[in-house]
């Protein structure tokens, strides 16, 4: 009898189908995926984090639910990390499905506005550095992109920034031309009209 989780390799000998039950061993880990459930807050933030504190040019953070009200207060907390990430350019992308739902443009500006934390890194610095821009369709995975002069690299992550706490998903690092493409594709859908609304704040 098989059970979740056994390897079954199957062969056929003449009518016959025979399935064998195949035992792997020392197997190597795939360090480019990361598996995390729900309360592995602390193991996603500092991947997450790890991922845009290394940008220098360019970060993109592509959510396209990083506006939902009902889970706002972590999207402000996230923007609180993003705006002290050193990248030149920090920009994040999202979309409003249902405006009874979701924040547009102008609903999370005011959010930010009524954020004493979020004010007070305005009034040090001056800005927050973080350009915003409003979709007219989603994407639906979500992305963290970095460009490094001619470096690129990422991650793919199988939830929202708001639920990185309650889900089960995956973390999949990107590197090199697969980063590269990826932000050139999503960059130039941007760029073919698909941006309805942005704020530099």
């Amino acid at each position: 009898m098989f059970k979740i989780g056994d390897y079954v390799t199957r062969k056929k000998y003449g009518n016959d189908i025979i399935f064998k039950v195949v035992k792997i061993e020392n197997e190597k880990a795939d360090t480019q995926v990361t598996f995390i459930k729900p309360g592995e807050i602390d193991k996603a933030r500092t991947l997450v984090g790890k991922t845009m504190e290394s940008a220098k040019d360019d970060l993109w953070i592509y959510d396209p639910y990083f506006t939902d009200k009902s889970e706002i207060a972590k999207s402000l907390d996230w923007l609180k990390i993003i705006s002290n990430c050193k990248a030149n350019n920090k920009n994040i992308v999202f979309f409003t499905r249902d405006i009874n739902k979701c924040l547009d443009i102008g609903g999370l500006q005011n959010e930010i506005q009524s954020d004493s934390y979020l004010q007070d890194i305005i009034r040090i610095n001056g800005k927050l550095g973080i350009a915003f821009y409003q979709t007219n369709s989603p994407i639906h995975d979500r992305f963290i992109l970095v460009r490094n002069e001619s470096s690129f690299y990422g991650l793919i992550i199988g939830t929202s920034f708001n639920s990185l706490d309650r889900n089960y998903y995956c973390l999949n690092k990107i590197t090199g031309n697969s980063a590269k493409n990826i932000l050139t594709e999503l960059e130039d859908w941007l760029n073919a009209g698909n941006i309805i609304n942005s704020l530099e704040v």
